[in-house]
């Protein structure tokens, strides 16, 4: 059945996703003091996944996606059976296509009713492009497990057929986005936390939280000069829409809850200080603005309030980082000096990362023009050197040979050659003509939701230049929700049916 509509208006779907996001952080950090309890854990959250693979597809992919936001690199629960790593990621996502596999092979899913025309041939030449890489892979010599820790992430784009099926409804579709939201202020939240926490004198507490965010790759607290302190995740890439869709709301609604929400997601926005997400999300609205303004999605007369509440919400945000660092207790570890090192993150561009960033396009441009059109396959490494400190404690004289690779377009160059390149781009082209199409279509909200995700949809794409997304599941999810909602924004709902299926339940 589907959601009743004062149901979809409620907050009860964000607050509960919030308590449960909340309470899955502190049961994985009660695994870290305690190991005895990873594997019964583990096991109930499988069986709980499992009964919702049975019962409620729904409900089975809000809480991958919610995973996704919370997760960062998907070690929120794991355990190692029989040698093999396993998380609750994997078990999530596996589970999710057993079940919808199930579901369509009853006759009963709609993606099998209409055709995605937008985005299913880049998505079958980049399947292509992806089992090319796997066999060029294998005949270089590479080992199954460097294939599987390239490719594996590519399986993830089976969430954009299975999000389209369960979500291309509006009241579905709603309802995913209260579940989103929630799990949103939660990753927010938690980041502003760990900014008090690191930047006061707690004692030896910090390093068990330290240890414990790091082992799992939840997040990265990072200290630089003046005792500033960098909070940053993977999953901070949802932060974006976050933004940009909060913005847009806030100013069409003028709901102070809106607002405040907006900014906490544009506080841990900017407290990542990733230099690709302000890039990506600079070029989008560069790109945008004039567009708001020709197509009059923001009539001119109300283009300046528009630009108030967005610098409201990042100055709010600003505010809260600051209330939060400033606060005068415990001893604060932060000295005046550490203001100068947040406000120059964007312009610097001496520090490690991003002359070591520099530093592989000389060995990386040499690999792709040893294989330019096929690829070397995945598993393939380059060597180059390195000037961040912490890659000079792990190999000697910070000469690094990796197949994780920051330049994401490049990468899938090296890869899948330029067959894996044209798909992507192929892709990137068909979504960005469906955005275009539907914002001059879509009316009232709805234009507005299609404007807010092709904003975030052309931060993604920039922000890949730098930082590869494209082949870890956090952007394929990423990508998952951005085209679901552009179908719903677009109505581009499939036709009814000749004999009616049985409905997704939807509790």
């Amino acid at each position: 059945m589907e959601i009743p509509a004062g149901k979809t208006l409620s907050l009860g779907a964000m607050r509960i996703a919030f308590l449960l996001c909340m309470a899955a952080e502190l049961l994985s950090f009660l695994t870290f003091y305690h190991p005895q309890l990873k594997l019964p854990l583990f096991i109930a959250l499988s069986l709980g996944a499992a009964v919702l693979a049975l019962t409620d597809l729904r409900q089975l992919f809000a809480a991958a996606a919610a995973e996704a936001v919370i997760g960062s690199h998907g070690r929120l629960f794991a355990v190692t059976l029989g040698g093999f790593p396993l998380s609750i990621r994997m078990v999530l996502f596996a589970l999710l296509v057993v079940g919808w596999t199930v579901h369509a092979a009853r006759g009963c899913s709609r993606i099998l009713h209409f055709r995605h025309a937008e985005v299913t041939g880049p998505l079958l030449l980049l399947i292509a492009a992806v089992t090319l890489g796997v066999l060029r892979g294998l005949s270089q010599g590479a080992s199954f497990g460097d294939i599987f820790a390239d490719a594996n992430g590519y399986a993830f784009l089976l969430y954009i057929p299975i999000g389209l099926d369960l979500f291309a409804d509006r009241s579905s579709f709603a309802w995913l986005t209260r579940v989103l939201a929630g799990a949103l202020a939660w990753l927010a939240v938690k980041s502003l936390a760990l900014l008090y926490l690191f930047s006061h004198d707690f004692g030896p507490f910090l390093k068990d939280l330290f240890t414990w965010q790091r082992t799992y790759r939840l997040s990265e607290m990072t200290r630089l000069s003046g005792g500033a302190v960098r909070i940053f995740a993977a999953s901070d890439l949802f932060l974006i829409p976050a933004v940009f869709l909060g913005v847009l709301l806030a100013w069409q609604f003028r709901r102070r809850a809106i607002l405040w929400w907006s900014a906490l997601a544009a506080a841990a926005f900017l407290l990542s200080l990733s230099r690709s997400f302000w890039f990506g999300a600079l070029l989008a609205s560069a790109f945008m603005l004039p567009v708001f303004v020709r197509l009059e999605i923001v009539p001119l007369r109300a283009f300046g309030r528009l630009c108030g509440t967005a610098a409201m919400a990042l100055a709010l945000g600003g505010l809260l980082l600051a209330a939060l660092v400033l606060f005068p207790a415990p001893k604060r570890l932060q000295d005046a000096s550490a203001w100068s090192v947040y406000g120059g993150r964007l312009l610097d561009a001496s520090d490690a990362a991003v002359s070591s960033r520099w530093n592989m396009l000389p060995p990386l441009s040499e690999a792709i023009a040893a294989a330019p059109v096929f690829g070397s396959g995945f598993g393939a490494v380059i060597t180059y050197q390195s000037d961040d400190p912490r890659m000079h404690d792990l190999y000697p004289g910070g000469r690094v040979t990796t197949g994780a690779i920051e330049w994401q377009y490049l990468e899938i160059w090296l890869k899948m050659g330029l067959f894996g390149l044209l798909a992507v781009v192929w892709l990137w082209w068909r979504i960005g003509l469906f955005f275009w199409k539907t914002i001059k279509t879509a009316r009232g909200s709805d234009r507005l939701l299609a404007s807010g995700l092709m904003l975030s949809f052309l931060a993604f794409v920039a922000a890949n230049i730098f930082t590869p997304y494209v082949n870890h599941p956090l952007g394929w999810i990423y990508l998952a929700l951005l085209i679901v909602g552009l179908h719903v924004a677009g109505e581009h709902e499939p036709p009814d049916y000749e004999d009616a299926p049985r409905p997704i339940p939807l509790r």
